[in-house]
């Protein structure tokens, strides 16, 4: 009797431990999603948008009539900032 008993409480808890157990790792499965940063897609934007910006001002440098002074000068300025 009593080695029936041992084994149908032993059974019980290890049921309960699943069942527990499978309820607890669905909490942790359900992680939300972080919200949206806005302040860094208009940093962003405004980052490329600079970079385009200077791209263009040093394409047209290169295609000026003195390319090397051109791009000189643009260098002396921003040092000088």
């Amino acid at each position: 009797m009593d080695d029936s008993t041992a084994i149908l409480v032993s059974v019980i808890f290890g049921l309960l431990l699943t069942f527990f157990g499978i309820k607890r790792q669905d909490k942790k499965d359900k992680a939300t999603a972080a919200p949206k940063n806005q302040a860094a897609n208009v940093a962003r934007t405004v980052a490329q948008e600079e970079f385009q910006k200077n791209l263009d001002a040093i394409n047209k440098d290169l295609k000026g009539d003195s390319p090397a002074d051109d791009l000189a000068s643009r260098g002396n300025t921003r040092r000088r900032r």
